[in-house]
């Protein structure tokens, strides 16, 4: 009955928000491997590795659709593991087209193994044809879901008229990185199977149709990996849904398409990703929400419903997958009187809540509640793995020496040490006691430690980077430094890690020590969290280089918690539909790329957003701030003399006001502007926002009571994981500024 209720309650309200229907297909499978005991017989694949994130994205997924878009649970269909087989699937996308009717919104996520099927018949080259793997992969003649046969069912539902968004997370490739590998990251690939599929047919690909109703997005380019990686609370789950989930939780609903991808793309990288996640769809489709909604279809609110009085508490159907933390307050739909407060996340989409205000026996399964505050997360900002090693100083100068020897030998085509210029072809490292060479193919031990043994594993041809390991007392010195910072966390799981420790050589021959990012590929470079830090000269001291390590950890934190910051959500009593746009000023024309070359002159406007005359907007006070690439935060506006008198917007009826200009200079790469929108002034705002890397801005000095100050300090000296609640009277937004030459 409790169920009942709970599904009645949540259609009805929905129902009222949402005219255009929604369904949707969520799949996670995690479990390839045969029964135990099962003979494995023709042309099926050999190997069925199990993957572990799959199940918790599905799960993720299907929740927040349900709290931030509507989506109504009885028209949400589940396929997880071994209902997850070919057949499953297949018959649920039918079922799902049979019932879709024009103008409905449907929305298919596939979390699982990605995969290549033969098909001799193909007109591609390769005569392959991508494909997602069900779960039953292992029986006698279950061949893959071919992307053919997705496209057939795709073009179906256009031919409908349905607005469709389908999101994979897997891949296609299990490529390789070439640079150094610490632990066994997870990928979502398995290699073919044996089938031919003898398919000519060649459906048109859905994302090129004129429609405007398509678009996908996918985890990673045909050629590359997608792998898994944990997230806060130790849960596995996909590195671009992960990203995905962030960048849904940081945007408003209405949102468009395009931002979500890039919100979730910067933060795949903050994360140290290789991966490039790819969109494709007509620019128009891409202009619109998500999942294609109608704007005014969508309150920017996370609603989530009571499951239940279990033990005296509050449980609710919302919890990780919505960014809810302990301290979270809820008040009832309507009901202002009525407030809990989360004690307990329980899981993917449950938490347990004491009254706060209100009676307990008066609050039913099924009452929608609305997230009324902000908490920020108490997860660490930044993330270094710092690889394990027995080297002595004496063992390390050696190693040094052969790195030396290596650069000047001749035997390589090239030896870098800056991998933000140039991509290796091969990497020599060590993991643990052994002598490793990657080439992007296969890692192979060398047979020993010396010019001959390093030699043995280049070519002529091969760009080659020696990543020169610390010794004991060295990596001692930086863990204890960096446990100072409780915006900083030492993991041992590198697949969790934004970055590692690394070493080379200075021009001497001497040790020197950096922070690289955990997976690389110079195609990086430019982006906001670098690819590569400073590195620091044993020749000062382990402790001189750890304290030098430690700024630098401060500075990528500081840079990785704002990119990844979600703020309260633009409800109408928190709306401010504002963005920045950039103009460039010879041309006067919107620059839309985000690319900005050196020598531009530049202006940024203030901007309604195009549902500003349907929205009743309270006057906010508007500050716009930068940070870099070393994490130094200067002011744009107001100017630091003029006081919040001017910036309290909007004054007027004008939706496109100029803000400031200034010419795009040196050094290239991606920096962040913010527009942070707040209801009270921030008093000595000038100081706050203007900070010199990581130096603390003693908030107690500066800034009033204003609780926003302690965000300002975030990833500072003093700043540490976990921030003063506030009230869900503040906007954050953020637009990525990448210089070129």
């Amino acid at each position: 009955m409790k169920k009942i209720t709970f599904l009645f309650a949540l259609t009805l309200y929905t129902a009222k928000l949402f005219a255009q229907t929604q369904y949707a297909l969520v799949i996670g499978v995690d479990k390839y491997n045969p029964p135990a005991g099962t003979k494995i017989t023709g042309n099926t694949r050999s190997d069925f590795p199990d993957l572990q994130g799959c199940r918790n994205d599905a799960m993720s997924i299907k929740s927040i659709i349900q709290t931030r878009y509507g989506f109504k649970a009885n028209n949400i269909t589940e396929l997880y593991d071994e209902k997850a087989t070919r057949e499953g699937i297949l018959s649920s996308m039918k079922a799902l087209l049979a019932k879709a009717q024009k103008g409905n919104i449907v929305f298919i996520y596939y979390a699982g193994h990605g995969s290549q099927q033969v098909n001799s018949l193909s007109k591609e080259e390769d005569k392959r044809d991508e494909s997602m793997v069900p779960s039953d992969t292992w029986k006698e003649g279950i061949g893959d879901i071919r992307d053919k046969e997705q496209a057939a069912i795709y073009n179906a539902f256009l031919d409908k008229g349905v607005k469709l968004t389908v999101i994979l997370d897997c891949c296609h490739s299990g490529s390789m990185s070439r640079g150094p590998v610490f632990g066994n990251e997870r990928k979502r690939y398995i290699a073919a199977n044996n089938y031919d599929a003898k398919d000519a047919s060649n459906p048109a690909a859905p994302e090129l149709r004129e429609s405007f109703d398509f678009l996908l997005i996918s985890a990673a380019q045909d050629f590359e990996s997608a792998v898994e990686q944990l997230d806060d609370q130790n849960m596995p789950h996909g590195a671009f849904t992960l990203a995905l989930l962030g960048a849904m939780q940081q945007q408003s609903v209405n949102a468009q398409a395009i931002n979500i991808f890039k919100s979730a793309h910067a933060i795949l990288k903050g994360n140290g990703k290789k991966q490039e996640p790819v969109i494709a769809g007509s620019k128009h489709r891409q202009s619109q929400t998500l999942f294609g909604l109608d704007k005014s279809k969508l309150e920017d609110k996370t609603l989530i419903p009571v499951r239940g009085i279990k033990k005296g508490q509050v449980e609710i159907s919302g919890g990780f997958a919505e960014g809810l933390y302990r301290e979270h307050e809820l008040t009832l739909l309507g009901d202002t009187n009525t407030v809990i407060r989360v004690e307990t996340v329980t899981g993917i989409s449950t938490a347990l809540c004491s009254v706060k205000k209100g009676k307990l026996e008066g609050i039913k399964p099924g009452a929608m509640f609305e997230v009324s505050n902000w908490i920020s997360s108490d997860a660490p900002l930044l993330k270094i793995y710092i690889p394990e090693t027995a080297f002595t100083e004496a063992d390390v100068m050696q190693l040094a020496k052969i790195n030396s020897q290596l650069k000047s030998s001749g035997k390589a085509k090239k030896w870098i040490n800056n991998l933000q210029e140039y991509e290796p072809s091969v990497s020599l490292y060590f993991s643990g006691n052994k002598f490793l060479a990657n080439n992007g193919t296969t890692i192979a031990e060398l047979k020993g430690r010396d010019l001959t043994a390093v030699t043995s594993a280049v070519t002529k041809n091969d760009t080659v980077f020696f990543n020169l390991p610390a010794s004991a007392a060295l990596t001692a010195a930086v863990k204890k430094s960096l446990g100072t910072n409780k915006s900083i966390s030492v993991v041992t799981d590198p697949s969790s890690a934004n970055y590692i420790l690394y070493g080379t050589i200075t021009d001497d021959g001497s040790p020197s020590y950096g922070f690289l990012r955990a997976q690389v590929t110079s195609r990086d470079s430019l982006e906001a969290m670098p690819l590569q830090t400073k590195n620091f000269n044993i020749k000062t001291g382990a402790a001189n280089v750890a304290d030098s390590l430690l700024e630098y950890a401060m500075r990528l934190s500081k840079i990785n918690g704002w990119m990844k910051l979600s703020g309260p959500s633009d409800s109408k009593g928190n709306a401010f539909p504002f963005h920045l746009e950039v103009i460039n000023a010879k041309t006067k024309q919107k620059i839309t790329t985000g690319i900005y070359k050196v020598g531009d002159e530049v202006s940024v406007h203030l901007v309604a957003d195009e549902n500003y005359n349907s929205i009743n907007v309270a006057p906010k006070y508007v500050y716009v701030f930068g940070i870099d690439k070393n994490g130094s935060m200067f002011l744009f506006y107001p100017g630091e003399g003029n006081g919040n008198v001017e910036n309290k917007i909007p004054s007027s009826d004008t939706t496109d006001i100029e803000l400031f200009g200034y010419d795009v200079e040196e050094p290239v790469g991606t920096d962040n502007l913010y527009l942070l929108a707040t209801a009270d002034p921030i008093q000595g705002y000038a100081y706050l926002f203007n900070q010199e890397g990581v130096r603390d801005i003693k908030q107690g000095s500066k800034g009033g009571d204003n609780p926003l100050a302690d965000l300002l300090n975030m990833g500072n000296t003093a700043g540490t994981r976990s921030f003063k609640k506030t009230p869900a009277t503040w906007n954050i937004k953020r637009v990525p500024i990448k210089t070129t030459h």
